[in-house]
């Protein structure tokens, strides 16, 4: 039903930011690089992110990896994590390998990734936004950033996060996104997150 003429068509359904999710006990500030899933370094509270790190169970995994060499190893020449040639590949292979020795699990449940973040000990993990909400409509101490932006969920009261909107602060902007409506803004700067990825640190 989607060839026509031995030619594939589609178009996109759906879409959404991966971001970085983290605790905020285990992490006094922000994280400003990716890196804290990709290598083992010692946190802000003293510990190890070995076995604190959790990655996406599929293959689109394989563009996070290869989205952070463009940025650590620009001698790769990488210019889209979605497009590698042999070498590039097998590079991004290579630090996923390495990922594994850190990873306690890889999520592909969203419910099971949050009860992960309150009660098996998992500090960082890319993410989505609907993890962060519900974990901060419970007064976790979780935040997430998109690539270099900070973005913190904030709530002041579960009225709030239940109530008419969620406040998103990314550095000096605000936006505020309406219960159970798609957040118009945010969408809207979609496209300026994935374009300026180049310029942004990973």
């Amino acid at each position: 039903w989607h060839t026509v003429d031995g030619v594939h068509y589609g178009t996109p359904y759906m879409w959404g930011p991966n971001v970085l999710m983290y605790n905020t006990e285990a992490f006094k500030t922000a994280p400003i690089s990716w890196s804290v899933v990709f290598e083992e370094t010692t946190l802000d509270d003293g510990q190890s992110n070995k076995g604190r790190v959790q990655a996406y169970d599929g293959p689109i995994h394989v563009a996070d990896a290869a989205n952070y060499l463009m940025h650590h190893q620009p001698e790769l020449g990488i210019k889209s994590p979605y497009e590698l040639n042999e070498d590039q590949y097998k590079v991004a292979l290579d630090l996923l390998r390495e990922q594994r020795k850190l990873v306690s699990r890889y999520w592909h449940d969203a419910f099971i990734q949050m009860d992960d973040f309150k009660n098996e000990g998992v500090v960082a993990s890319g993410s989505w936004p609907f993890q962060v909400n519900l974990l901060a409509g419970e007064e976790q101490p979780i935040a997430a950033f998109f690539t270099n932006f900070n973005v913190e969920y904030k709530s002041k009261s579960k009225s709030n996060i239940q109530g008419k909107s969620i406040p998103l602060v990314t550095n000096d902007k605000k936006w505020w996104r309406g219960k159970n409506q798609p957040s118009t803004n945010i969408a809207g700067e979609h496209h300026y997150y994935t374009e300026g990825l180049n310029k942004l640190k990973y």
